[in-house]
């Protein structure tokens, strides 16, 4: 094992393979996380699907369903950053978070299917279940960063659309089987109970440093350096503390196109299924349209992760919210079967990918060193989006209409999409910025 330094000043440690440390290899610990984002992934998205199921089963309105999923994910959210506060400090290992987060993940479903009482139900969900996805969210992403430091930003995007994707049998169930919800809302909590506790048994971080021993560093940082394609996408200055960082220039416009864009998204996942059926979509079309929605929710998190290291970081964060902009006009549009389903797909590709690419943005932002509650800063506007959507669609909608509420939502992402163009690295030329 020795320790390298490259032209940024940057310490590498080298030599020791993820076997050794750990008995596993990285691409079994980053499946490992997947398959735990996937289990806690189903608290969101797979609610979402079954807003008219759950307000059948236990008497409530549709406004009351959705005021749950609102407070789930200001806990969810609001989790990340106290988490990656202590993570960053060592005070919290990925195998105690993820233990805690199972037990939550297991709790809040358990409590909205048997809880007698609204309020022990809804809270049951929301505070416990949306605990236990935010600390299964944050410990997977920060820990696998740790241990894909040449690839953070491609590996990072694809256990994300995990979180998105992994509910896909889930939410088709619920819309299927509205008869069975207090029985898949059972499942939904053992299987993410079950696999974030067999991640807990497997994630571990790697030392400080540390590196791929079968890449050079040096190499590695002095191509980030001279490769024109990867300008926009250039390292951080220097290094950030959280307060700095919150102080920075491009902040609040980070957190404020975060914000607007969370709140859509949130509102097309807790409100797509009952938009579709109000619209007298057959059930098995209700549930192609969502499974589009949450299928490119997650798979368009890696793709464009993938894209943006070529095109770079704010570019392809344009694209992306232009996209989710598009869809809710189309939804707007929508009649047919086909069309609901191709606008559902749209706003999906849209709707998710913009996760992963603010994380890696408050990477190159705001540096490595404090990259987890950096991130968890960015990511804590997920906590304020998630009430805004809900209240949206719980007011908009019965004053607008279910057509007419799709299409301001649209414009604001697109006028957000041009917003972002203008974002700059703080403390570099414009020229090198940020593309």
């Amino acid at each position: 094992m020795q320790y390298l330094r490259d032209w940024n000043g940057r310490t590498y440690r080298v030599g020791e393979s993820a076997e050794r440390l750990t008995g596993h290899s990285r691409g079994y610990l980053l499946l490992s996380a997947a398959v735990a984002m996937a289990g806690a992934g189903a608290l969101q998205y797979g609610y979402g699907a079954a807003v008219p199921a759950i307000a059948e089963m236990r008497g409530w309105s549709t406004g009351g369903v959705l005021a749950v999923l609102a407070v789930w994910t200001v806990f969810q959210a609001g989790t990340a950053f106290p988490t990656a506060l202590l993570r960053e400090r060592g005070a919290l290992s990925p195998r105690h978070a993820l233990l805690a987060g199972a037990a939550c993940c297991l709790a809040g479903p358990l409590a909205l299917a048997y809880a007698p009482g609204a309020l022990l139900a809804g809270a049951g969900y929301a505070v416990l279940g949306g605990i236990g996805a935010g600390l299964v969210y944050a410990t997977c992403t920060c820990t696998v960063a740790k241990w894909f430091p040449e690839r953070k930003a491609t590996r990072v995007g694809q256990i994300t659309g995990a979180f998105g994707y992994g509910c896909v049998p889930l939410a088709a169930a619920f819309v299927l089987a509205p008869g069975s919800t207090g029985s898949l809302l059972v499942l939904m909590g053992l299987l993410a109970a079950g696999s974030v506790l067999a991640a807990a048994l497997i994630l571990r971080d790697p030392p400080t440093d540390w590196w791929p021993e079968h890449i050079d560093p040096r190499s590695w940082a002095a191509s980030k350096k001279l490769n024109p394609e990867l300008a926009g996408n250039a390292p951080a200055v220097r290094q950030y503390t959280a307060a700095e960082t919150v102080a920075s220039p491009p902040f609040p416009a980070i957190y404020t196109v975060l914000v607007i864009a969370s709140a859509v998204s949130i509102f097309n996942a807790a409100y797509l299924t009952t938009y579709a059926l109000g619209h007298g979509l057959a059930p098995l079309a209700v549930t192609v349209a969502i499974v589009l929605l949450i299928a490119g929710n997650g798979g368009g998190r890696a793709l464009a992760m993938a894209i943006s290291d070529r095109l770079g970081r704010t570019r392809t964060l344009a694209y992306v919210l232009a996209l989710l902009g598009a869809g809710q006009l189309m939804l707007a549009a929508a009649e047919s079967p086909a069309a609901m389903a191709a606008a559902a797909a749209v706003a999906g590709l849209g709707g998710g990918a913009f996760y992963p690419l603010f994380a890696q943005l408050a990477r190159e932002y705001f540096g490595e060193r404090g990259t987890d509650t950096n991130h968890a800063l960015v990511y804590s506007g997920k906590a304020v989006a998630g009430p805004l959507g809900i209240v949206f669609a719980a007011v908009a909608v019965p004053q607008w209409g279910t057509t007419a509420a799709f299409a301001p939502a649209g414009l604001l992402v697109l006028a957000a999409a041009v917003a972002v163009r203008s974002l700059r690295q703080p403390g570099r030329p414009q020229t090198l910025a940020g593309r």
